[in-house]
């Protein structure tokens, strides 16, 4: 599995055997992604601006409906989590909606290096 992918799994794991306690890392993480990507998309706009000084990597490779998109993953996957999914696959079904092959990674994220 893709890096991001796999790292994730292993946090959620290192929660240890409970469910309700892996689902509730996987929640964080993704709820991570979800403010990311809405504070990006805010900051793209022009809805908010950053603090003096703060800066805010913002890819011009993706576009303000990519993060949208994102957004909207991020969305299904917590309903998903609430729905019981099996979390390996879950994670791996996310991150491979998050990161298409055919789409670029953003700044800073761990690039995939193919199938």
């Amino acid at each position: 599995p893709q890096p991001l992918a796999k790292w994730t799994l292993e946090f959620v794991e290192a929660a240890g055997p409970t469910t309700p306690v892996r689902r509730d890392r996987l929640r964080l993480i993704v709820r991570l992604f979800l403010l990311f990507y809405r504070q990006r998309l805010f900051v793209r706009v022009g809805a908010i601006s950053l603090a003096p000084g703060a800066s805010c990597e913002v890819s011009t490779s993706n576009s303000v409906e990519e993060d949208a998109r994102r957004i909207d993953r991020c969305s299904d996957a917590l309903v998903q989590i609430d729905a019981n999914a099996n979390l390996p696959t879950l994670i791996e079904c996310w991150i491979d909606d998050l990161f298409p092959l055919n789409s670029p990674a953003p700044a800073g994220s761990p690039r995939r290096s193919g199938s």
